[in-house]
């Protein structure tokens, strides 16, 4: 079977057009964000792309960079570089005036097949959004870690749990405020299923 030069390029622009869009747009699923139409007329390819109105484009605003690539980035007592875009520099100006922030992170090594809206959990499945587990339809990362200090675009902080490279998405102060008050939760509730796993991890530390 024959495959036309034509066809040939439509199918290439349309990789093109998949594969961008799968990089730029906070969302995997390229088929569910927009409707894609390719037309083949007088030996020209004519591109249409409408997009929906829940698309988001986000742009990152720089990147983690660990000591080492093999840290374990759950161990909350290890310092890591953010390292900005020297054009966001001056949006750091006056961070140094906070004890913590929060770091917004794309989790970037996520695959679409890992992702679930419900999690198994110990003797019980939760919803995704009961939980702070990384599957999530859209893997952004929250974080609130200690800042120790800043030098130009980079940030060094203390207790983020992001890989080597993780692209940063925002920082924000902690806390917040409003009305002349800090806000700053004290009476949160937890579910049993959590006080367990922190029971039975405080138990295997006991024993080491």
């Amino acid at each position: 079977m024959k495959v036309s030069f034509y066809e040939v390029y439509r199918i290439f622009i349309n990789a093109v057009i998949e594969t961008w869009f799968r990089f730029f747009v906070v969302e995997s699923d390229f088929l569910e964000m927009c409707h894609k139409l390719i037309v083949l007329q007088n030996e020209k390819t004519i591109v249409v792309i409408e997009l929906l109105s829940e698309e988001i484009h986000v742009r990152p605003i720089g990147f983690v960079k660990r000591s080492s690539s093999n840290e374990d980035e759950r161990d909350r007592r290890l310092v890591s570089k953010i390292v900005l875009k020297k054009d966001f520099t001056k949006g750091l100006d006056g961070i140094e005036e906070w004890s913590h922030v929060y770091v917004i992170f794309w989790m970037h090594k996520i695959s679409d097949k890992e992702k679930m809206l419900v999690h198994p959990g110990e003797g019980r499945n939760v919803g995704i959004f009961a939980t702070r587990a990384p599957v999530r339809p859209n893997p952004i990362g929250l974080t609130l870690v200690e800042l120790v200090k800043r030098d130009e675009n980079v940030i060094w902080v203390k207790g983020l749990d992001a890989y080597d490279d993780t692209l940063v998405l925002d920082i924000k102060p902690y806390p917040d405020w409003e009305h002349g008050r800090l806000i700053v939760v004290t009476d949160f509730r937890v579910p049993k299923w959590l006080t367990k796993i922190i029971r039975n991890d405080f138990r295997k530390k006991e024993r080491l």
